[in-house]
């Protein structure tokens, strides 16, 4: 019986940050963009959620559970 395997090949991707968002004081456990690309939510274990402009690379606002 003949086999049939094919092989892909191996991917690498490189990416580079184009931005860096300066804020948490912790690890950063979950992110979400909004639907129109230019703002994101990031939560942290420092309790602290915080929402990003992407043009500018800062803060729009911050919440914290105290």
């Amino acid at each position: 019986m003949a086999s049939g395997s094919t092989k892909t090949a191996a991917t690498k991707t490189i990416l580079k940050s184009s931005i860096t968002l300066e804020g948490h004081g912790d690890t950063i456990r979950s992110m979400s963009y909004f639907p129109d690309g230019q703002r994101m939510i990031s939560g942290s274990e420092d309790k602290t959620v915080r929402q990003w402009d992407m043009k500018t690379g800062k803060e729009i606002e911050e919440a914290r559970d105290d």
